[in-house]
C-alpha cells in the first residue's frame, strides 16, 4: 500500500465505524456503564445484543422491590423481549442456589384494571391487550418464568427474587 493512499484509507474505515456504531449507540452504552459503576451492587449484564446495568435482589414482595429498586435509582427490571429474557434466564443456569423459576419484571396492571403497562414508559403489552385478564382474579402483577421463558401474571403479594436496572 502506497503512503497517498493510507488517509483515504483511515477515512473509509472512520467513516464504517461511524456508519456501523451511531452516536447514539455508543453513548447509550458509555452512559450505561457510567451509570452502572455509580451504583453500588449493580454490574452489566449483556449478551450479543443487549446490554444491562442489573443488580439480582433476593425475593420480596411487588411493592417492595418497586421501594427497593427506586430508593436505589433504578425501577424494577424490563425484559420486553427474547433477547433482553434471554440475559435473565442465563444469569440463573448452573445455579446450586437456584429455587425460584419465576422473577418480578417491570410490567404491571394500572389503575384502569384493564391495561398492563412497562413500569419504564407505560407502553401497554400487547399479549394483555390481546387476550385480557380478569379484573377480579387480583393479580395486578407479573413474573418473568426463566425455565420455560414465558411471562405471565402473578400475585403482587407473594415472595419473588427480581432484579433492579439502572439506565
Amino acid at each position: 500500500m502506497s503512503y497517498h493512499r493510507l488517509p483515504i484509507t483511515i477515512l473509509l474505515l472512520a467513516a464504517l465505524f461511524w456508519k456501523v456504531f451511531p452516536f447514539e449507540k455508543r453513548y447509550t452504552v458509555t452512559r450505561l456503564m457510567a451509570a452502572c459503576k455509580r451504583n453500588k451492587g449493580f454490574e452489566i449484564f449483556n449478551n450479543s445484543y443487549v446490554k444491562k446495568c442489573l443488580q439480582y435482589v433476593l425475593p420480596m414482595k411487588y411493592a417492595k422491590a418497586k421501594e427497593y429498586c427506586q430508593a436505589r435509582g433504578g425501577m424494577v427490571a424490563t425484559f420486553k423481549n427474547k433477547m433482553e429474557q434471554q440475559i435473565a434466564a442465563d444469569f440463573f443456569k448452573g445455579r446450586p442456589d437456584y429455587e425460584h423459576p419465576l422473577l418480578y419484571i417491570g410490567l404491571d396492571r394500572l389503575d384502569d384494571l384493564k391495561t398492563f403497562k412497562w413500569i419504564d414508559n407505560e407502553e401497554p403489552y400487547p399479549e394483555y391487550i390481546e387476550k385480557p385478564i380478569p379484573t377480579n382474579v387480583g393479580v395486578d402483577c407479573t413474573s418473568y418464568d426463566t425455565f420455560d421463558l414465558i411471562i405471565g401474571p402473578a400475585f403482587c403479594t407473594i415472595n419473588l427474587p427480581f432484579f433492579c436496572e439502572v439506565r
